[in-house]
């Protein structure tokens, strides 16, 4: 068997689980709903949109999205001018911890990049690790074809 096959096989198998496990969690809303109001139709239309888009719409673009990102040929390698002009910021060194009780925070900074694609110019920031500690310079990303504005560094040249 081929690996699109077993990934198809792997699909349908999960969209089965995701589709009974949707259905219960349907039954249960529903009964509640029922169970403190009178019943109508509405607040079933309403609970069975919600279960569809939170249980299928949103996983099928997060899977399609998944899918297309990982597809090399959608991809295209371009150069982008570090500027020099950099953002810094801080983060505090606790998770979770409120800015005001945080003793320990780490401050980090942000490299301005530009690149052309298709004669249109995009301003980003990234890391100064993504840039090598450079302020200067020039680093190779991948876009990806049809949303330019989405990129990753590659390391090396």
């Amino acid at each position: 068997m081929g690996k699109k096959f077993g990934e198809f096989c792997m699909f349908l198998l999960l969209a089965f689980l995701e589709f009974a496990i949707l259905t219960v969690v349907y039954a249960l809303i529903e009964d509640y709903v029922t169970y403190r109001r009178t019943d109508d139709l509405f607040d079933r239309i309403v609970v069975l949109a919600v279960v569809i888009v939170v249980g299928i719409v949103i996983p099928a673009y997060v899977v399609c999205w998944n899918i297309y990102t990982s597809k090399a040929s959608n991809w295209e390698y371009t150069h982008a001018t570090l500027t020099g002009h950099e953002e810094t910021y801080q983060e505090y060194v606790v998770p979770g911890s409120h800015p005001r009780t945080a003793t320990k925070y780490r401050k980090y900074k942000d490299i301005q990049i530009k690149y052309t694609v298709n004669n249109r110019e995009y301003i980003k920031y990234i890391s100064d690790h993504e840039a090598n500690n450079r302020r200067h310079g020039r680093v190779r990303i991948k876009y990806l074809k049809k949303r330019p504005s989405y990129f990753r560094i590659v390391r090396g040249n």
